[in-house]
């Protein structure tokens, strides 16, 4: 009887342990096979994405780093003359500076030669021999030094307004947007909001040039953009973004260990649920930073014309598609105010509400006052 029950509980032990191992078998299957789905995912997007290195941005922006690695500021930028310097201002007054911009020429050549290409594409995967891969976490180290150089160029670019260069400062603010539209190609979250906030740096670099230079006629031709084609890539870039990054989140999560993949996992659905919108809210942000863009042109336009701002959009509504008026944050009209000799130019924000232009931050609850100032710049 006793060597019965023996025999039983050695059964049971055995069957158990060969569950278990079945288990793990079971696991360990699933989990290459699903580091198998990633890959070709991965793959497969990278194959339609693939273009020639000559017409790839990408290939030089890589090498221009090779070139010009290091953040490199003189000592007389300290934050009282940065603030200064981001306003048209001259070398005689900021002679250091200066000669720090003219160190820096040679970068910033190379950046206008980059904004003559339109495609940019870092591949997703390690499928290139030079060029960094998105789904590598070491791919966003060098992110720092990418937004120095739309710094340089902006910097430079008040410096050439202070001395009567505007064509040269024009240049180097459209750099600036091509540094957007470039880096919002990437089909990744991150990359897509480095895009987004070297867009903006440019929009508000020529809206005070426009505004606050008295911008000529023929200079304002050199500005229009194509707002159809900017919406429709911020709406497409945004879509690719959200779809990849959860393919690429989820191969960075299964490199970890389990306590922390479980983590991650967690946060994922805790605290950054809400990421996508936030982002998107901000593309729209940006777009309407762009109709503004196009409002401020043909507000010009009148001031030129007339020696004083307009009372109201009305004098510019036959110039312009009727989309261009609506913001893209509630879908209601743009707000325009005179306010003495000037103007002030807003969104609704995502609420609808007219609260005079004002904002406050107030994430997450988002009860307050939400109006986007799109001039004075936000």
């Amino acid at each position: 009887m006793l060597n019965d029950c023996c025999m039983t509980r050695c059964v049971k032990k055995r069957i158990c342990f060969f569950s278990a191992l079945l288990l793990c078998g079971l696991l360990l299957i699933a989990w290459i096979a699903n580091q198998s789905s990633i890959a070709e995912q991965l793959t497969s997007i990278d194959a339609t994405r693939m273009i020639p290195d000559e017409d790839n941005a990408a290939v030089e922006y890589v090498r221009i780093l090779k070139l010009h690695p290091e953040r490199d500021y003189p000592d007389a930028l300290d934050d009282v003359n940065d603030s200064k310097t981001m306003l048209p201002w001259r070398s005689v007054d900021y002679p250091e500076i200066a000669v720090w911009i003219k160190e820096h020429q040679g970068l910033i050549d190379e950046l206008s030669h980059i904004s003559e290409m339109d495609q940019c594409v870092f591949p997703l995967t390690d499928t290139h021999d030079s060029l960094p891969y998105i789904s590598d976490p070491n791919f966003y180290t060098n992110f720092s030094t990418y937004r120095h150089y739309a710094f340089i160029l902006r910097r430079a670019a008040y410096n050439d307004l202070g001395e009567g260069r505007r064509l040269d400062a024009i240049a180097k603010a459209k750099t600036i947007l091509t540094m957007g539209h470039h880096w919002r190609q990437q089909p990744d979250l991150i990359c897509l909001l480095t895009g987004m906030s070297f867009d903006s740096m440019g929009l508000s670099l020529l809206a005070g040039f426009m505004v606050d230079g008295n911008a000529s006629n023929a200079e304002l031709d050199l500005l229009a953009l194509d707002y159809d084609r900017t919406e429709e890539n911020y709406r497409h870039c945004f879509q690719q973004a959200v779809r990849v990054s959860a393919i690429t989140d989820r191969k960075a999560r299964s490199q970890l260990p389990a306590g922390e993949r479980l983590k991650q996992w967690w946060d994922s659905i805790t605290y950054y649920s809400d990421l996508p919108d936030e982002i998107w809210e901000g593309c729209q942000r940006n777009l309407a930073m762009h109709k503004a863009h196009h409002l401020l042109i043909a507000l010009c336009r009148v001031k030129n014309q007339t020696s004083q701002w307009p009372e109201s959009l009305d004098h510019i509504t036959p110039s312009l598609p009727p989309q261009w008026l609506i913001d893209p944050m509630c879908n209601k009209p743009l707000v325009y105010k005179r306010v003495g000799d000037a103007f002030c130019l807003y969104s609704l924000g995502l609420n609808g509400i007219d609260e005079n232009g004002q904002y406050k931050n107030n994430y997450p609850q988002k009860a307050n006052p939400d109006d986007i100032s799109l001039w004075p710049p936000f």
